[in-house]
């Protein structure tokens, strides 16, 4: 999903609640959404394990995209689902988090706001990441 940025700059830190949501800190603490993809969910019992595997690969690429001299940077777009602000993260080479969630297969596309219907089998594969 290619919109244009209203803010954008630097992260100092980054905390991922879950696979399409974190908190970063640009000069105060935000929660941000990633808009156009979904993972599945910490707060459902069947979604748990999944959703640790997808919020460990997003861990995974911030902490790559922050080593040595590289930062991560933040682009909010706006106002979103859930009344937080919709943003994504980019590493140097200009790639984004939500990009690398769905190409490690944690995460899917999702059509504006609406969220994915995770299946059993889904969840299965997602959880079979784990190290």
């Amino acid at each position: 999903m290619k919109r244009p940025p209203s803010l954008e700059g630097p992260v100092s830190a980054v905390r991922v609640v879950d696979g399409d949501t974190l908190h970063a800190t640009v000069s105060l603490t935000l929660p941000i959404r990633l808009p156009g993809i979904d993972t599945p969910e910490l707060r459902k019992p069947e979604q748990k394990a999944a959703a640790q595997v997808a919020a460990n690969t997003a861990r995974r690429w911030l902490d790559a995209a922050q080593a040595g001299t590289r930062n991560a940077r933040l682009r909010v777009y706006g106002l979103g689902l859930y009344s937080r602000l919709e943003g994504d993260l980019f590493n140097e080479a200009d790639e984004s988090l939500s990009s690398h969630l769905i190409a490690k297969g944690v995460a899917v596309r999702t059509d504006g706001d609406k969220r994915h219907e995770w299946t059993r089998a889904e969840l299965r594969a997602i959880e079979a990441m784990a190290p």
